[in-house]
């Protein structure tokens, strides 16, 4: 990890164009500067920055066989109080922005149930999931965005964990919407066939899941 100076820093953004603000920039030659704030001395990022973190995850997820980022580099910039991660855009769109325009497109909605079980199949419990941080690539493939917070365990997630991690995914209003579109069971059931889960722990699962998403009762099968 670099330290940047004030001056270093100007350097670095100048020229770049504002994608979100205070948060990610991108430069011209098509590279991203995402941007963590230092928490304060009782938070843990104290001792391992959410920068650091950003930059481990990626690597664990190309690890595993995932499509994932090319961390470049991290610095921090003291003055500021800031962490930066950059690295090469990914070439692609988010899940939520394009359902919203193509929610009838079956191949890519019948794929994100398989793409779940799969991160969950690799033992990745991902807070952050929902439609907005899966990027969907030019070849029909996923790779996950803003993934800090992601655990990752030496198994294959238990019903618990994973029922736990839809409940994170389905409370956001917009993706359960589009979820609605293509059919909740369907989205389910795929999720389920594509899972390494026993008959037993798919039920366990579903159990699991009616508890922590209520709004699923009226949709089980």
């Amino acid at each position: 990890m670099k330290t940047l100076t004030s001056e270093q820093y100007e350097k670095l953004i100048k020229d770049t164009e504002v994608l979100v603000q205070n948060k990610i920039r991108i430069t011209k030659t098509n590279e991203i500067i995402k941007t963590f704030r230092a928490k304060s001395n009782f938070s843990t990022d104290r001792f391992r920055p959410y920068a650091l973190r950003f930059q481990e995850n990626a690597k664990r997820l190309k690890d595993l066989g995932l499509n994932s980022l090319e961390i470049t580099e991290v610095y921090y910039v003291p003055s500021l109080k800031q962490y930066l991660v950059r690295y090469p855009l990914l070439e692609g769109v988010n899940l939520r922005e394009f359902l919203k325009k193509n929610p009838q497109e079956s191949k890519v909605i019948e794929a994100i149930p398989n793409f779940i079980a799969e991160i969950h199949s690799k033992g990745i419990y991902f807070r952050g999931l929902h439609f907005e941080n899966i990027l969907l690539l030019p070849d029909g493939s996923f790779t996950l965005l803003d993934f800090s917070d992601a655990h990752f365990y030496e198994k294959s997630l238990d019903p618990w964990r994973r029922a736990r991690n839809f409940r994170a995914f389905l409370r956001q209003e917009e993706d359960w919407e589009l979820i609605i579109n293509c059919g909740v069971n369907k989205f389910v059931n795929h999720y389920l066939e594509a899972s390494d889960l026993s008959l037993f722990a798919q039920k366990i699962f579903l159990r699991w899941l009616i508890l922590y998403s209520p709004k699923l009762k009226e949709f089980r099968s």
